[in-house]
């Protein structure tokens, strides 16, 4: 037996008394989902304008015995600007549609999923906290996975939460790799790139903690993974991410929120003895329904096979935001990109609707 089936064995083991026993519950459907609009204006020569729209719609059937399906379909730009575009180039597609099944510990999930990879690509705070973390975000793999709350299975509980995420996957390669309205491509196998295996060769595994007798308000994250090799790949992509998240009231309404995250993939894209170092440090203060934040990003690329490594980028990025009836809220930021002594800056502009 391979050490993804004696762990696949060994979670098993653990399940069978959950599942024995389950409850029945009735047919529910639940929707949820944002509608974005983000305007964004670059300074300087060769200046590029956009005006773009990304909305998700998160869909929730629940059967019976714990059983689910569960689906996120995103709206947005399915293709990078080459010039100023406005509401151009947007494309619908699928990012996860996946069979679930949950009980009280665990949860059970299977078809075109996002491994747990990272957070800051998520949680980092303002307009472009996030876009850095975003290179390494595990988005649209076809396999299977678990989420595991080692604290309930294992009867820990009063030491905190602490789940452990596990998933084996590969690229998707359906017709679902292809988005209406803006064609961005059907993903072959032939294409190549990282995770783009015949089988299920690529796995990713985390441990997140939350609520932790005198740790209020911390949590933390790390993670691993290694993602197959196939065509055009030299060598498979391994890599590790590890941060932390605080939040903490100040008194007089105030509410203040850390996250520190840093990342380190090895033969990147698939590429022998190409290294990338992503750090993302953020910070947010809010009161009422306003806010303000601050981010420091930076990537760090080191190819070995040449000399000198790629020149290391850092961007800086600052946003204020206020939340409005009727869950409507708009954010306005600045971020300046440095890269080769050469500095760009962009201001941008948000408004957002949530529902569900």
């Amino acid at each position: 037996m391979t050490a993804w089936g004696r762990l696949c064995a060994c979670i098993l083991a653990l399940f069978i008394p959950e599942l024995a026993g389950a409850e029945e519950l009735p047919l529910r459907l639940s929707v949820a989902g944002v509608v974005e609009f983000q305007y964004d204006a670059q300074t300087g020569t060769d200046a590029i304008d956009t005006l773009s729209n990304t909305s998700e719609l998160a869909l929730g059937l629940r059967l019976d015995n714990g059983f689910s399906l569960e689906s996120t379909l995103v709206y947005e730009p399915v293709r990078g600007p080459s010039d100023s575009q406005y509401l151009s180039a947007q494309g619908l597609y699928a990012e996860t549609l996946m069979v679930q099944y949950t009980r009280d510990h665990f949860t059970l999930f299977a078809g075109k999923i996002d491994p747990v990879f990272g957070l800051a690509w998520d949680m980092a705070p303002g307009l472009y906290g996030t876009e850095f973390a975003e290179e390494y975000q595990l988005t649209e793999r076809v396999g299977f996975g678990a989420d595991v709350n080692l604290g309930g299975v294992l009867g820990a509980g009063h030491y905190g939460e602490h789940i452990l995420s596990a998933s084996l996957y590969r690229s998707d390669t359906s017709f679902l790799s292809d988005s209406l309205f803006t064609r961005r491509g059907h993903v072959h196998h032939d294409d190549g790139g990282v995770a783009n295996t015949q089988g299920l060769s690529s796995f990713a595994i985390a441990l997140d903690g939350m609520d932790m007798p005198g740790l209020s308000g911390f949590a933390y994250h790390f993670a691993l993974r290694s993602q197959g090799a196939d065509v055009g790949n030299a060598r498979r992509e391994k890599g590790m991410v590890g941060g932390m998240t605080y939040d903490h009231e100040l008194g007089d309404g105030y509410e203040m929120a850390l996250i520190a995250e840093a990342s380190h993939l090895w033969h990147a894209d698939g590429q022998l003895h190409h290294e990338v170092t992503i750090s993302t440090l953020g910070a947010s203060l809010s009161r009422n329904d306003w806010s303000v934040s601050a981010d420091y990003s930076s990537r760090t690329v080191n190819n070995k096979t040449a000399l000198p490594s790629s020149p290391d980028i850092y961007q800086v990025q600052f946003s204020i935001g206020h939340n409005l009836p009727h869950n409507l809220a708009f954010e306005a930021g600045w971020k300046r990109t440095s890269q080769s002594g050469i500095n760009t800056n962009m201001f941008g502009l948000l408004v957002s609707f949530a529902f569900g």
